[in-house]
């Protein structure tokens, strides 16, 4: 063979690589409808943000992700609006799959809606950019007086695929006080009833109902009692859910507020973040917090964590 030959040879071959290579990543899709956008992952469905109330979901108060699929179509999280309706005493309803709250913003419930009065929601703005892959929203937060948010967030979303088959949502808020100072406030963890944020996920009932499913976090600790008290990198939940077993984990962005702060995960399938203790936003300031959810197979060893938190902070935030 000439040395052209071999070098016409070398380029073909290097040519094919990089096709294959690019034709095996996982293609995202970001479809709008007039109340949700759909994403799929290959043509399959990963999840659905549903950003108004529709005709189906009379306790709408905010955005939130429903349904969220692994890659061969297990759901991995839990509406428990949908699935306690109907029970006499219904079971944290306000836990609606993957969604982002606070327990207390000028003593506004922004978690569980309970403030009494007219109910304050997190309101879908617009959108002001759409990608194959994600998107920026924004939102007002209702204050005590009509008209005047106590915040205003913008949101960017950012959606993952990996080659293994595990799936992510990337999610920047950037709040802002709109209406003069915006005070936060979170229940110590040794008094009942903590209500927190920012993130949060309720995992699957089936993966929450098993004896076999394991709480863990960097930390290197086990179990609620631990992990809900111990500050932490990431927290996972997995479990079995039919024949196979999957997680959840939590990213914590170590430039957010208070990292690291203790996680706030319940063994009933709650995981979600405390942040940082009773803090104040200054009128017209900023404050981004950055988190991410990781939807895996296999239990937290097998899911390579610490490998991904590290690809998730030297990313940064989204833009």
């Amino acid at each position: 063979m000439t040395t052209t030959s071999l070098r016409v040879c070398l380029v073909g071959c290097l040519i094919g690589i990089a096709s294959s290579l690019a034709a095996a990543a996982p293609s995202i899709k970001t479809t709008e409808g007039k109340e949700s956008l759909d994403v799929t992952i290959d043509g399959k469905p990963f999840t659905t943000y549903r950003f108004v109330q529709m005709a189906d979901d009379p306790e709408f108060r905010r955005p939130y992700f429903f349904p969220v699929l692994s890659a061969d179509g297990v759901p991995i999280t839990a509406d428990r609006d949908r699935e306690s309706m109907g029970q006499a005493k219904r079971e944290h309803p306000w836990h609606r799959s993957v969604w982002i709250g606070h327990g207390d913003v000028n003593g506004i419930d922004h978690w569980s809606h309970r403030t009494e009065g007219e109910r304050k929601l997190q309101r879908h703005l617009k959108f002001t950019k759409i990608d194959s892959d994600g998107f920026v929203e924004e939102l007002a937060w209702d204050g005590n007086e009509p008209g005047k948010p106590v915040l205003t967030e913008t949101r960017t979303v950012k959606f993952i695929a990996y080659d293994d088959g595990a799936r992510a949502i990337d999610v920047t808020s950037l709040f802002t006080a709109a209406s003069g100072d915006a005070v936060f406030k979170v229940k110590p963890l040794n008094v009942s009833g903590v209500e927190a944020g920012w993130l949060s996920a309720r995992v699957s009932s089936e993966m929450a109902a098993s004896k076999e499913s394991q709480i863990t976090s960097s930390a290197g600790v086990s179990g609620e009692k631990d992990c809900r008290s111990m500050p932490a990198n990431w927290c996972d939940y997995s479990g079995p859910i039919g024949s196979k077993t999957f997680g959840v984990a939590e990213f914590d962005d170590p430039n957010n507020p208070g990292h690291p702060a203790p996680w706030h995960v319940r063994a009933f399938g709650l995981l979600t973040h405390l942040g940082v203790h009773d803090w104040t936003l200054k009128a017209g300031q900023s404050q981004a917090f950055h988190h991410r959810l990781l939807f895996h197979n296999g239990d937290a060893k097998s899911a390579k964590l610490d490998e991904r938190y590290n690809e998730f902070t030297a990313a940064g935030r989204g833009q």
